[in-house]
């Protein structure tokens, strides 16, 4: 991932050494405060302190979500776009960037 300049895609965390997906898959609904304390766990023990996401792997409520995996100059490139291409706002769910003021 490193091999692309941080802005030439969305894609804004490309000077980092590890992109880590962890999911938990149960059946049981009853057990999801288990699985996600273990998620939480195995995320703690990895965590190196370093900001950042990816939007592909966020969960439908992370409501800040879209500004850890878009931070600074590609939130604001990408407000732009959004300002230019969707000034009304339609696609507005999951991962929201609002227009650009302007």
């Amino acid at each position: 991932m490193a091999r692309v300049p941080e802005d030439a895609t969305a894609f804004a965390h490309r000077d980092r050494r590890v992109l880590l997906a962890l999911d938990a898959v149960y059946g049981d609904a009853a057990r999801r405060p288990e699985h996600e304390a273990w998620v939480d766990a195995a995320v703690a023990a990895v965590d190196q302190g370093v900001p950042g996401a990816y939007a592909g792997f966020l969960g439908h409520g992370e409501r800040d979500g879209a500004r850890r995996a878009y931070p600074g100059a590609t939130w604001d490139r990408l407000a732009a776009i959004k300002r230019r291409y969707d000034p009304d706002d339609t696609f507005h769910h999951t991962h929201h960037v609002p227009p650009a003021e302007g």
